[in-house]
Formats: structure tokens, C-alpha cells, sequence
């Protein structure tokens, strides 16, 4: 048996997660005399089921009084929508977790999106009409889609999804697939609409743009973008907004220019625009800064490392990543979810989050392979 950690101590082994991670048993070891130390099913958060001991032997956690061990949440008894403030909406293994949010129709929309080079290549669109309500796929797209990449936006016309290795815009109404149009484009990564014209970034190995859709469906190219590529569209105040490399540059559509708005050390790493029309960024520092940007830019607070999300639920700022979910009180992050998350997303007074457990890559988190487990979660805020 290889441990995948050794901890000195057994009071530092009881986060569950750490389980999750694992590919290898957990073994705890007694700092003075190094004998294995038999876990708990109560440390390792178990409540149903058999767990490793850690010592090479399995623990019999008990049955459950109603529902299916494991259903949700593995060695627990939790079933959909069951719990107080949080509720579980859904559950899937799979390869690729929901990573891009959308309201549509009053219902929730996902797109799916890799986190590793490794990704096979395929992505999917699902949607979730409410808590207790089966999560139902829409359709799937040949992408290789990364988290960070906006390829889903909403308008008055419908829902719009573009896909890298794919040429096409797809349009949803309420009932279904509406209208594909071929784009004769290579790897379209981002998509925004803007007064209901639609503006795609390009995102070719040899090449970036900055392309608009015409009433007829041409494609008008309007700029080339230098490297690295836009993966995310910001609509702000009548511009379009993208990262390029550690610069945020504003695309003005009405004048056809392109100009700087500030410099941000590591480049941006995540962002939002707020409810009351204000850019939420972060970005990808040592120590890591969180920036308010509207007339000008404003350092807000410092950041924990990686906030990759950034929602609003609430009245209130939400950023996570993997160290766990964070809110903005002042100007300074409070822990709120010790989760770590693919993807936040706010709605009205509640919180959704993806949390993925899997395998552990080479920094510590969990990269998405077909033993991966995504769990689509609430949190009230009321």
C-alpha cells in the first residue's frame, strides 16, 4: 500500500475532501513510533458504506435510513435538494464540469468546459429548471472549451453557443434548437452580444480577432488581436471589454477603436460585471489583487490565490477557486464555502457552485478524467 500523504498528526487528517482526492489510501502515521493510525469514519466524513481505514483494511460506516449511499455524495446519505441552507442539485462522473452559467427562460443553463491539456475534446449543454428537477442535456459540442472561455451569452433572440474546432453559432429559443449558422471560422472562443449584435473572438493558433455578426449572418472582421488569445467578453458600459496578456483593453463599437484601460500583473484571470454596471476583476499576482473598474480602475482588496469566479448574489460580491469560495466585506475577502470550486454563479438570493473531486495533479488540484466527480450545489443567503 502507497499513501498518497503522511500526516504527524491524526487532528490534521479530518477533511473529508482530502479522501475525495486521493487516488491511493490515506495513511496517518503516530509521530512518535511511526505505527499506522486506523481512521474513522467520522473523520474521514462517512456516514454510509465502506472506507479504507487507512491502515489496510476497509471501515463499515453504516446503511442509510432512506436513500441511496453514495447517490450524491460519495459514503454520504444525502439525496437531491436534501439539507438546510445548502442543497444538492445534481451529480454527475464525467470528464467535464459545468463551468459556464447562464440565466435562460427561468431556467439554468450549463456549459461544460475541461481542465486539462489532456481534455478529450467534447463538451455539453445542460440545463436545470429547478431543485428536484432532472438535469437534462440540450446538446454537445466538438470543443476543447477551457474554463475562463465565455462561449455562451443570452439576448432577446435566444441563446447563443459558439465551440472551438467548431464553424457554427447555435441559437436556443425557450423550446429548443432555433437556428445553427455556419461561420467559416477557425476556433471561435468567446462570444458576446452587445445591443444584439453578436461579437466573436477568434482564437487560432496563428491568428486572434475580433469578429461581428452581420443581420445576415456574415462575419465582418474588425480587428486583430494580438497574443495570447481573449477567452472572455465583458459588455460595459456600450464596449466590449478583454484581456490581452496583462492589459484590459476596451473595444468602442460606435467609434471602431480599441484602447487601453490598465495594466494588471499576471494578466486577468477572472471577472464579472456587476448588476449596477461595474467590472469585477482579478488578477494573476504573486500576492494577487481584486480591482473594481468602471470610469477608471480601483485596487479593492488583496485576493486569496487564484479567484477564478466571480459572481454577485444578494448584494454582494462572491469570488472562489481552489481554496474554497470567499465574499467581499469591505475591502477584504471573509471565507464563506470552504469548497473548491469550478464555477459560482449567482441568482437572486442564492449561490451556485461546482465542486470537482478527482485525482490530484502535480499542484494539488483535481484534473477532470472519467473518474471525476462534479456535485452542483446551493447555498440560501437569506
Amino acid at each position: 500500500m502507497t499513501p498518497c500523504m503522511a500526516w504527524s498528526s491524526v487532528t490534521t487528517c479530518v477533511l473529508a475532501l482530502m479522501l475525495a482526492a486521493c487516488t491511493t489510501e490515506l495513511r496517518v502515521l503516530d509521530q512518535d513510533n511511526g505505527d499506522c493510525i486506523p481512521l474513522t469514519c467520522s473523520q474521514l466524513g462517512a456516514t454510509c458504506g465502506q472506507v479504507p481505514s487507512g491502515c489496510g483494511r476497509m471501515l463499515e460506516c453504516g446503511e442509510c435510513g432512506a436513500g441511496t449511499c453514495g447517490e450524491v455524495i460519495p459514503n454520504r446519505c444525502e439525496a437531491a435538494c436534501s439539507g438546510g441552507d445548502t442543497q444538492i442539485l445534481a451529480t454527475s462522473v464525467r470528464s467535464d464540469a459545468p463551468v459556464v452559467f447562464e440565466r435562460f427562460d427561468g431556467r439554468i443553463i450549463m456549459h461544460t468546459a475541461f481542465h486539462s491539456a489532456a481534455s478529450p475534446g467534447r463538451s455539453h449543454l445542460f440545463q436545470l429548471e429547478g431543485c428536484g428537477t432532472p438535469l437534462t442535456q440540450l446538446d454537445d459540442t466538438p470543443s476543447d472549451t477551457f474554463a475562463g472561455s465565455d462561449v455562451v451569452t443570452v439576448d432577446e433572440a435566444g441563446l447563443h453557443v459558439v465551440a472551438r474546432r467548431a464553424d457554427w453559432v447555435r441559437t436556443y429559443a425557450p423550446d429548443g434548437l432555433m437556428e445553427e449558422r455556419a461561420l467559416g471560422l477557425d476556433d471561435p472562443c468567446a462570444i458576446a452580444s452587445l445591443d444584439g449584435v453578436l461579437y466573436i473572438a477568434q482564437c487560432a493558433v496563428d491568428r486572434s480577432s475580433l469578429l461581428r455578426v452581420g443581420a445576415g449572418g456574415e462575419l465582418e472582421m474588425l480587428r486583430a488581436i494580438e497574443s495570447p488569445r481573449p477567452r472572455r467578453f465583458f459588455v460595459l458600459g456600450g464596449s466590449l471589454l478583454f484581456g490581452q496578456g496583462e492589459r484590459l483593453v476596451r473595444y468602442d463599437p460606435s467609434l471602431e477603436t480599441l484602447e487601453d484601460v490598465g495594466v494588471f500583473e499576471g494578466g486577468i484571470i477572472g471577472g464579472a460585471v456587476s448588476p449596477e454596471g461595474a467590472l469585477y476583476v482579478s488578477d494573476g499576482a504573486e500576492g494577487g489583487g481584486f480591482f473594481r473598474v468602471s470610469d477608471g480602475v480601483e485596487r479593492v482588496a488583496d485576493a486569496p490565490r487564484e479567484l477564478r469566479q466571480i459572481t454577485f448574489a444578494g448584494g454582494r460580491v462572491y469570488a472562489g477557486g481552489a481554496s474554497g469560495v470567499f465574499v467581499l466585506a469591505g475591502n477584504a475577502f471573509q471565507p464563506f464555502d470552504p469548497r473548491p470550486v469550478a464555477s459560482i454563479f449567482g441568482d437572486g438570493e442564492r449561490l451556485l457552485g461546482v465542486t470537482r473531486s478527482g485525482p490530484p495533479d502535480e499542484w494539488g488540484q483535481s484534473v477532470t478524467t472519467y473518474d471525476t466527480r462534479w456535485t452542483l450545489w446551493e447555498r440560501s443567503l437569506r
